[in-house]
C-alpha cells in the first residue's frame, strides 16, 4: 500500500544525520523509531533508506510468526554477507551461533561503512537481535562505526532493545528515539489529497477519522471514504474469488513473504491457478509481490486477514505448512525450518513431541536460544510426567540448556530427571548432567552433594569416569583443593585409558567415551598446571592432541592451544609462541573466536617476552576486540589477563595500566584470577619505581597472599611468592626478600625453566642489596644469558638493566656503556619504560641525555604503524580526535587509542610536542 511521503521533517532531519562522517560531533549513530501500529515506522523506515541512499544498507525485518525461529528476521542479511557456506556439512557439525555472529561481521566488516536497518523490532527473534548487537557493539570497536536505523510498535521488547542500544552505544556516540506521533491536519489532509484527487471537503473528515493514522489514512482514502477498516476490507475481499481468498488466509498463517512456489504446495495449486489468485490480491491492496516473492502489504493487513479465516480452515492451513517445513528440513535437518514447522504444529493443533524431541536434538540446535528452549520445555510440561517421548525431551531440553549456558535451567530439569527416570544408570546420568551445572552455576555445596549422590547409585564404566572428572573440578575450581583434585583427576585419566584400550585404540571411542576421556585430560591438565607437574602436563597434551583428532576444529585447536601452554611452562617460548600463532590464525579462520581469544592473549605474552612489541601490540588489539565482542570467558588464563596492562607499562603509559588493573580486579570472582593482579600491580610498581612505591607493593603483595590462601593453588601462591622476592627487594625491603626466596626454595625443589632464570635473578637482586657486589655481578650475568637461552629477550634486557646499576661502583665507564646499549635496544623493541630506566641510569652518571626521538626524527617515526602515522600526521596539524575519526573513519575509542600509542613510542609528553616533533622532522628534510 505505498503512497507518496508527507509530513515527519523532524523525524527525517534526525535520520539523516546516521549519514554524516564517523566521528562527526553532531552524528547519531542510532535512530530507533517507536509508536502505535499503523502510525507508519515501516513507511518512514523506507523514506528514510531512500534518503540515504548512499550508504550501503542491510536489513532485518521481523514477522509475527517467526519472532522464535532462529534467525529468521536475518536470513536475508546473512545471504547478503555470505556468512553461512554453501555447505554446512564442511563446518562444525554443531555449528555454534558465535561462528554465525563472526562469519557475518568479517562480511559486514568488508562492507565499509554501512547503515542497519531493523524493522517490526517487536517480531524479531531472538537470535537475530542478538546477531544485530553482535555487529554494533564490534563495528563500535573496530576501524569503522555503523550506523543503526531500527524501529518497533510501543511495547516491552522495543523498550528493552532501546535500553539496550543505548548501553551498546554509551559512550560512543548519540541514540536518537523518535516517538512517533498522528499526522497533523495539514499533512494528513495532504496525504489524502495525494491518493484521492476527488476528496475535496472530506479530506479533513477521513484525516479526524483516521486519527491521523498514516495506515488508516490510506484504507480510507484508496476505498474513497469507506468507514471503518472491516468494511473496507470486506469490500476488497468482495472482488476477489474464493481462490483468492484462500491464498489470504495461507499467507496470513505463513506471516511472513513467501515465494509463490511454497504457497501453491500449501494450495496444491498449480502455477496458473497461483499466480491468478496472487494477482487478485495485489490488485486489491492486501498483498505486494516483486521477484517471485508475496508479502501483505502492512502488517495490520495480516492481522485483519488471519482474524477472517475459520478457525478450523486455519488449522488445516497449519498443518500444511508444518508438513511444507518438516519435510524441507527431513535432509538438512535445518533447525530454523524446524523450529518453524514445530510452531505450526502447535497452531493446528497436532502432537508436537516428536517434532519437539527432534528439533532439541538437531545437530544446530545451539541455534535456538533462551526463547527456544523456553517453548520446548512448555510443550514438555504440558504432557504427560512419565510418558517415554516427553521423558526424552526433557532430557534433551536439560542438555541443550547446557550448552547454551542455561544452566539454572539445566539443573532444575536435571534434577527433575533424577527423580523421575524409570532407568538407575539413566538417574544417575542425570546427577552427573545436574553436578556439571551446578559446578558451572558455582554452587559449590549443591555440586559437592550431586557427586555424593552419584556415588551413591550404580555405576557404569564411562560414569565413573564422568563422575570423577567432575568430581576433580569440584575439588579444583570450587573447592580449591588442588591436591586432592590432582588425585582425583589421575583417576579419572587412568578410567578414560582403559575405555580406550577397551574400545582398541582412542580413535575407536563413541562420541559419549571420548568426551569423557577428554574431559578427565583436561581437568588433569589444569590440576598438573597448578601443581606444575611439567611432565605429566607433555604427557597429557600429547594425549589430547590424539584423541581430538576427527572429533571437529574446536576439540582439536582446544588441544593445540593446550600444548602451547605446556611448551610455555617447559621453557619453549618461540616454539610455544608458534603453536599459538598457529592456534590464533587457524581458529580466526573456522570462526572459532572463543578459542582464538585464548590463543591470542597467550601469544601476545610470547611476544612480549621475545621482545617483539610491536607484533604484540597488533595482535593484542584484535584480541582485545574480539573479546569484547564475544565476552571474555577464559578460566585458565589469569596470567596472561596481565599481559594487556603490562604492555601499557613497558610503553610508558603508567596511568592507563594502573586504571586497567584496578578496573579488572574489581570484575574477577576466582581467587586465581585475584592472584595475578595484585602480582603484576605489585612487581611492576616495584620494577618502575623501586622503594618510593614500598607502601603500595606491600598492600598488594598482602592483598595477592590473602587470595593465594583462599585459593589453595600451589602454582598461583608460589608463582606470586617469587614475584614478591623481587617487588620487595626492589622496593627497600631485601630482608623480608631474602625470607620469602628462601621460603620459596623450600618448596620449589624442581622449578620450571623460566622460574630458575627469576631466581638466579633475585639472587642477584640480594646479593647487590646486601652489598655482595661481585657475586651480584655473576648472578645478573647468568641470569641475563639464561634469559637468552630461553628467548625471553625482555626480560634479558631488564636483567642487564640490572647489571649495570651494580656495575656503577666497580667499573663507571663499562656501566655508562651498558646503559647506553639497553636504551637502544629496548627503544627499538618499544619498551619505553625500560629506556627511560637506562636513561635514568646515565643520567645518575653525570652523562647528559636526550630525548633521542627530538634529534632522530625517522627513528621514531618508522616505528608507527601506517595508521599511527596517519593519526600522527592529524594530530600534529592540530585536528582534534573527532576530526581525526571523521576523517579516518575510526570510532573515537580506537582514535584516543592511536594517539595514546603514538605519544608513548615517539617518547613526547602531549599534542603539542608532537607537532614540534613534525616541525623538526620536515625542516630536517628541507635542509
Amino acid at each position: 500500500m505505498a503512497s507518496t511521503f508527507v509530513g515527519r521533517d523532524r523525524e527525517l532531519e534526525a535520520i539523516a544525520d546516521l549519514g554524516r562522517p564517523a566521528g562527526h560531533a553532531d552524528r547519531a549513530l542510532a535512530v530507533l523509531v517507536t509508536g502505535e501500529p499503523g502510525i507508519g515506522k515501516s513507511r518512514l523506515l523506507a523514506e528514510g533508506r531512500t534518503r540515504l541512499a548512499g550508504l550501503r544498507q542491510i536489513q532485518v525485518v521481523g514477522y509475527e510468526p517467526e519472532r522464535r525461529v532462529p534467525l529468521a528476521a536475518a536470513r536475508e542479511l546473512l545471504r547478503e554477507l555470505d556468512a553461512l557456506p554453501s555447505d554446512l556439512s564442511a563446518w562444525t557439525t554443531a555449528l555454534e551461533p558465535l561462528q554465525i555472529f563472526e562469519a557475518a561481521y568479517r562480511g559486514f566488516e568488508s562492507l565499509g561503512p554501512a547503515l542497519l536497518i531493523i524493522d517490526d523490532v517487536q517480531w524479531v527473534d531472538e537470535r537475530s537481535l542478538a546477531l544485530c548487537h553482535y555487529l554494533i557493539r564490534a563495528s563500535l570497536g573496530g576501524e569503522r562505526v555503523t550506523g543503526v536505523l531500527a524501529a518497533g510498535r510501543h511495547g516491552q521488547a522495543m523498550a528493552t532493545f532501546i535500553s539496550s542500544i543505548g548501553t551498546v552505544l554509551a559512550g560512543s556516540g548519540r541514540v536518537e528515539v523518535l516517538e512517533l506521533e498522528p499526522l497533523g491536519r495539514d499533512a494528513g489532509v495532504q496525504l489524502v489529497h495525494e491518493l484521492w484527487a476527488d476528496a475535496g471537503a472530506q479530506a479533513p473528515e477521513l484525516w479526524q477519522r483516521a486519527a491521523g493514522s498514516p495506515y488508516w489514512l490510506e484504507v480510507l482514502a484508496n476505498g474513497r471514504g469507506i468507514e471503518g477498516s472491516g468494511r473496507s476490507r470486506r469490500q476488497r475481499a468482495g472482488s476477489m474469488d474464493a481462490d483468492a481468498s484462500a491464498l489470504l488466509g495461507i499467507l496470513a498463517a505463513a506471516g511472513r513473504p513467501e515465494s509463490s512456489e511454497r504457497l501453491a504446495d500449501v494450495a496444491r495449486w498449480n502455477h496458473e491457478r497461483t499466480a491468478y489468485a496472487i494477482e487478485q490480491l495485489t490488485n486489491a491492496g492486501v498483498a505486494v509481490a516483486a521477484a517471485g516473492v508475496v508479502a501483505f502489504s502492512h502488517d495490520l493487513v495480516r492481522a485483519g486477514a488471519e482474524s477472517e479465516v475459520r478457525p478450523d480452515v486455519l488449522r488445516e492451513i497449519h498443518a500444511r505448512w508444518a508438513a511444507l517445513l518438516e519435510n524441507a528440513a527431513s535432509d538438512t535437518d535445518d533447525v530454523a525450518l524446524l523450529r518453524a514447522a514445530l510452531e505450526h504444529r502447535v497452531a493446528a493443533g497436532l502432537d508436537a513431541i516428536g517434532l519437539a524431541v527432534r528439533v532439541a536434538g538437531s545437530p544446530r540446535r545451539r541455534w535456538l536460544g533462551d526463547d527456544g528452549v523456553a517453548f520446548l520445555a512448555s510443550i514438555a510440561d504440558a504432557g504427560s510426567v512419565d510418558a517415554p517421548a516427553i521423558l526424552l525431551l526433557q532430557q534433551r531440553i536439560a542438555t541443550l540448556a547446557a550448552e547454551t549456558g542455561a544452566h539454572d535451567l539445566a539443573l532444575e530439569r536435571w534434577s527433575r530427571l533424577a527423580d523421575d527416570l524409570p532407568d538407575p544408570v539413566a538417574r544417575t546420568d542425570a546427577v552427573i548432567a545436574a553436578g556439571r551445572s551446578a559446578a558451572e552455576l558455582r554452587h559449590r555445596d549443591e555440586a559437592r552433594f550431586l557427586v555424593e549422590r552419584a556415588r551413591l547409585g550404580p555405576l557404569t564404566v564411562i560414569q565413573v569416569v564422568e563422575l570423577d572428572a567432575l568430581d576433580a573440578h569440584v575439588s579444583v575450581w570450587l573447592e580449591h583443593h588442588g591436591s586432592d583434585g590432582w588425585a582425583i583427576a589421575a583417576r579419572a585419566v587412568e578410567g578414560g585409558r582403559r575405555l580406550a584400550a577397551t574400545a582398541g585404540g582412542v580413535e575407536r571411542l563413541d562420541e559419549r567415551a571420548r568426551r569423557a576421556y577428554l574431559e578427565a585430560h583436561e581437568i588433569a591438565f589444569e590440576s598438573a598446571i597448578q601443581a606444575d607437574a611439567s611432565e605429566d602436563v607433555v604427557r597429557l597434551t600429547d594425549d589430547l592432541i590424539a584423541a581430538s583428532r576427527g572429533s571437529g576444529d574446536a576439540t582439536y585447536l582446544r588441544a593445540l592451544y593446550l600444548a602451547g601452554v605446556a611448551q610455555d611452562m617447559a621453557g619453549a617460548t618461540r616454539a610455544s609462541a608458534l603453536r599459538f600463532r598457529h592456534v590464533w590464525t587457524e581458529a580466526r579462520e573456522r570462526f572459532l573466536p572463543s578459542i582464538a581469544v585464548d590463543a591470542g592473549y597467550f601469544l601476545v605474552q610470547k611476544l612480549l617476552q621475545l621482545g617483539e612489541l610491536d607484533d604484540g601490540t597488533r595482535v593484542l588489539e584484535e584480541t582485545l576486540e574480539l573479546a569484547r565482542r564475544i565476552g571474555d570467558f577464559g578460566r585458565f588464563r589469569a596470567r596472561s589477563r596481565m599481559t594487556p596492562w603490562e604492555l601499557a607499562f613497558l610503553q610508558g603509559r603508567r596511568r592507563e595500566a594502573i586504571d586497567g588493573i584496578l578496573a579488572g580486579l574489581a570484575d574477577q570472582p576466582d581467587p586465581h584470577h585475584r592472584i595475578a593482579f595484585h602480582q603484576a600491580m605489585a612487581l611492576w610498581l616495584a620494577r618502575l619505581e623501586g622503594p618510593s612505591a614500598a607502601v603500595d607493593v606491600a598492600k598488594h603483595l598482602r592483598a595477592g597472599r590473602g587470595h593465594a590462601a583462599e585459593a589453595h593453588c600451589p602454582r598461583c601462591r608460589l608463582g606470586l611468592e617469587i614475584a614478591a622476592a623481587e617487588a620487595l627487594v626492589r622496593a627497600g625491603e631485601p630482608v623480608a626478600s631474602r625470607r620469602t626466596i628462601d621460603a620459596w626454595d623450600t618448596e620449589r625443589a624442581d622449578p620450571i625453566p623460566s622460574d630458575r632464570v627469576w631466581r638466579r635473578w633475585v639472587d642477584g637482586l640480594l646479593s647487590a642489596a646486601e652489598g655482595r657486589t661481585s657475586e651480584a655481578i655473576e648472578h645478573l650475568t647468568a641470569a641475563a644469558s639464561a634469559a637468552d637461552r630461553l628467548d625471553t629477550r625482555l626480560d634479558a634486557e631488564l636483567i642487564r638493566l640490572d647489571r649495570a646499576r651494580v656495575m656503577v661502583d666497580v667499573d663507571r665507564s663499562a656501566s655508562a656503556q651498558a646503559f647506553r646499549e639497553i636504551a637502544v635496544r629496548t627503544t627499538a623493541m618499544g619498551a619505553t619504560s625500560y629506556a627511560r630506566l637506562a636513561e635514568r641510569g646515565l643520567r645518575g652518571l653525570g652523562v647528559r641525555t636526550w630525548r633521542r626521538g627530538t634529534t632522530e626524527p625517522e627513528e621514531g617515526m618508522n616505528r608507527l604503524s601506517p595508521r599511527e602515522r596517519e593519526v600522527a600526521r592529524l594530530v600534529a596539524s592540530g585536528a582534534t580526535n573527532p576530526e581525526i575519526a571523521a576523517a579516518l573513519f575510526l570510532s573515537r575509542k580506537t582514535v584516543e587509542r592511536h594517539v595514546s600509542n603514538v605519544l608513548a613510542k615517539l617518547d613526547v609528553r602531549n599534542r603539542a610536542e608532537l607537532a614540534g616533533r613534525f616541525v623538526s622532522r620536515n625542516e630536517g628534510a628541507a635542509r
